[in-house]
């Protein structure tokens, strides 16, 4: 998929140019984004796993176009995997990662922008398609990257950096006219040592559905448990039930997020 910017009408072009002004980050502004945590918990990453990064969008009016990057430490993150889209941003006619940029905002960084727009021909004229979270929070993806793999790493804590390249983070409203820079909460991803891959129940070094599977027999007594016991734990609650069933079972349908680490003692 092409930039929508250059997909618009040179009149929307115009509009858009004129009405980005960024404005300061702040958290409690009705139109923010989220990247990480509700809770503002550190997200755990296993060293040389990959891992899920939440992206929430709060607003109170109706958007139809989403632009933001984000950049992660080239010392912790070995790549930059794209992620998935949830509804109801996964109806609208064009979302996107774009390409990796290195070296932005900063040496040592790279940053990856995240793009939607409503609907190709002209983004205010479907109305099903409007995002309007009526001021509460709502998961509209995951960003996944994959973390180094250096034990040496354990215990540190890396911080989610915005990027103003090629733009501010930018909603436009279903009206063409207005526009809003949201504010921005970034978390951090918190590295720990695992010897197991989340939701991989039966041990065999990836998640797929013979996980749901083994996970299934286990709970019905008609088979082991997982081992690690918590490679079962797939939505980080650090139990192993029924809901990890479920999780398991969203995410290989691409409608739920990755599977987790807890925080587990």
């Amino acid at each position: 998929m092409k930039r929508y910017l250059t997909k618009i009408s040179i009149q929307s072009l115009l509009i858009f140019i004129l009405l980005i002004v960024p404005s300061a980050a702040q958290v409690n502004l009705p139109d923010s984004l989220l990247i990480g945590n509700p809770k503002g918990l550190n997200i755990i990453a296993g060293i040389g796993q990959q891992a899920g990064i939440p992206i929430w969008i709060k607003t109170d009016d109706t958007v139809v176009f989403i632009s933001f990057s984000i950049a992660t430490s080239d010392q912790i993150v070995s790549s930059r995997d794209d992620g998935v889209i949830f509804r109801p941003l996964a109806l609208w006619s064009n979302v996107e990662f774009l390409p990796p940029v290195s070296n932005h905002p900063s040496p040592g960084f790279t940053s990856q922008e995240m793009l939607g727009v409503a609907n190709d021909g002209s983004p205010y004229e479907d109305s099903e398609r409007y995002i309007n979270t009526n001021y509460k929070w709502l998961h509209i993806a995951d960003y996944f990257v994959t973390i180094n793999f250096d034990s040496l790493m354990a215990g540190e804590k890396s911080c989610m950096v915005l990027d103003d390249f090629p733009e501010a983070p930018l909603f436009v409203m279903s009206n063409g006219i207005d526009s809003e820079s949201p504010g921005v909460q970034l978390g951090c991803l918190e590295l720990v040592i695992s010897d197991f891959i989340p939701g991989d129940a039966n041990s065999s070094g990836m998640v797929n559905s013979f996980d749901v599977i083994y996970l299934r027999d286990y709970l019905m007594g008609l088979g082991p448990p997982p081992v690690p016991f918590l490679a079962g734990d797939a939505n980080g609650d650090c139990r192993v039930n029924g809901l990890d069933i479920t999780y398991l079972r969203n995410y290989l349908r691409s409608m739920g997020s990755l599977p987790r680490l807890g925080d587990c003692d």
